[in-house]
């Protein structure tokens, strides 16, 4: 008896591998499609938009110019975020619902996109995107390539907040850049925390960059 209990637990754990294996190449394959996406609509940055071939994917209208106000349809590919001090590149993908979040960072919709003079909030999942998020210290860079320009910004600080905590979601007053992801980052199962990073354009000296609005 125990020995076939044995081997359906050892049964059930290979299936669940396999199954979580699976998943990983999946979403990596969907990344990687993203990436793609998002570096063929920076290429076409500056040309005109009526031959950009993503135009309809970024939720940019042809025939008309980007701009920071436009409404980017859910799904759609936005831009990267490129972090140099992980020598990491994510596409950014408008909405934060699991489909958007297994192909890259996912930018929260009602809030601004860079360059809006206001917050700009990215997740992503702290076991693929996110994953070295902790590493990071105040000062360090993340660039964030739209259709429409270049954005840089530093980091100014992290702090820990409840999962339900929905008040790093408000009016700030300027343009700040917000990175959240679940904490701590190895629990297994449902996390309890998350994990906020803000960051400030880099034109703002680093020993003179505004708290962020609590």
């Amino acid at each position: 008896m125990k020995k076939t209990v044995g081997i359906a637990l050892l049964a059930f754990g290979i299936l669940l591998t396999g199954l979580s294996a699976s998943q990983l190449f999946r979403d990596h394959a969907s990344q990687q499609e993203a990436l793609a996406i998002a570096e063929t609509l920076i290429a076409a940055r500056g040309s005109s938009p009526t031959a950009d071939p993503n135009a309809a994917e970024s939720g940019i209208p042809a025939g008309s110019q980007p701009e920071t106000t436009a409404d980017p349809a859910a799904e759609a590919v936005i831009g990267l975020l490129q972090i140099p001090a992980l020598d990491e590149t994510y596409p950014i993908i408008e909405g934060t619902e699991e489909q958007m979040l297994a192909r890259g960072v996912g930018h929260y919709p009602t809030t601004a996109l860079p360059g809006g003079n206001e917050q700009i909030l990215l997740s992503g999942h702290r076991g693929t995107v996110f994953q070295r998020l902790g590493e990071l210290q105040p000062g360090d860079r993340f660039i964030i390539e739209m259709g429409y320009g270049r954005y840089e910004y530093a980091m100014h600080r992290a702090t820990i907040v409840a999962a339900d905590d929905t008040t790093i979601i408000a009016p700030q007053g300027e343009e700040v850049l917000t990175l959240s992801t679940c904490y701590p980052f190895g629990y297994l199962g449902s996390a309890p925390d998350r994990y906020i990073i803000y960051a400030y354009p880099i034109a703002a000296s680093n020993d003179q960059l505004p708290q962020p609005a609590s």
